[in-house]
């Protein structure tokens, strides 16, 4: 009888052990989004301030690349992703530093075709991590926030791409617009903060202008704000199930004590 009474102590105290390791990797993920997040901001901080030349977009894409490699091992993603995600970066790095070294501006092609990993993968492997755990922690608020970031990207990019296939000015205000003057117009519209001294010329900026201050909007009113009003919640029935687990665990060897 002793013994059946201390295998299932065993057990239980596998099964606490277990949680633990859980809630320690849980912690880890939400460190590293954390860290995703710091790099998408710097991401921004640079290229808003980055002056025209040839070291600004090597630098850019490095940033870019480090954000994305980041980003993917925090969602866990899988290994063929992750390496194919390397290989994409040190070979737009290369092309970089060649082109750096060459005294060449024209790196266009390398910035966009970063950014388009960045804003394309990144958001679908971090959607697929939160779904995968179906655990509502600081993790998903933090996963939550840089989804949120990276939709701002995304209209930058597309506003570029727009400029880029267009003969017309994509800005009543300027010719040729730089990427800063995108990411600042971008985010000051996901925002909504909406200044006015940048406005888009034709009717399909303005559409996609407003659509954006739109799906911004909605996302913090219920994604994000969902989120956290639900996070206490969340964290109460964790710590009350793992108080659950710890006395179910001693349970049996108090009660082995007494019949003994």
């Amino acid at each position: 009888m002793s013994d059946e009474v201390a295998d299932d102590a065993d057990k239980s105290g596998r099964a606490t052990k277990r949680r633990a390791a859980r809630l320690i990797e849980f912690d880890d993920a939400s460190y590293r989004f954390s860290l995703v997040l710091l790099l998408l901001f710097v991401t921004y901080f640079f290229i808003g301030i980055s002056p025209a030349g040839r070291f600004g977009p090597l630098v850019t894409i490095i940033i870019e690349s480090v954000t994305l490699l980041v980003t993917l091992s925090a969602s866990g993603a899988r290994r063929i992703v992750f390496v194919v995600a390397v290989i994409c970066s040190i070979t737009a790095i290369s092309a970089g530093i060649a082109h750096a070294s060459a005294g060449s501006t024209n790196t266009l092609v390398l910035t966009s075709s970063m950014s388009a990993l960045l804003i394309l993968v990144a958001p679908f492997v971090i959607i697929a991590s939160v779904i995968r755990r179906r655990t509502l922690d600081v993790q998903t608020v933090l996963a939550a926030l840089c989804l949120y970031v990276m939709l701002g990207f995304f209209f930058t990019y597309t506003f570029t791409l727009i400029q880029g296939a267009s003969t017309s000015p994509f800005f009543s205000q300027m010719h040729h617009a730089q990427p800063g003057q995108f990411l600042y117009f971008s985010f000051a519209t996901i925002t909504t903060v909406g200044y006015g001294d940048l406005t888009a010329a034709t009717g399909l900026g303005r559409s996609l202008a407003t659509f954006e201050a739109m799906v911004g909007q909605l996302y913090l009113v219920t994604v994000v704000a969902l989120l956290v009003s639900n996070l206490g919640a969340a964290r109460f029935s964790r710590a009350r199930a793992a108080q659950e687990a710890a006395a179910s665990a001693e349970a049996p060897l108090g009660k082995g004590e007494n019949d003994g």
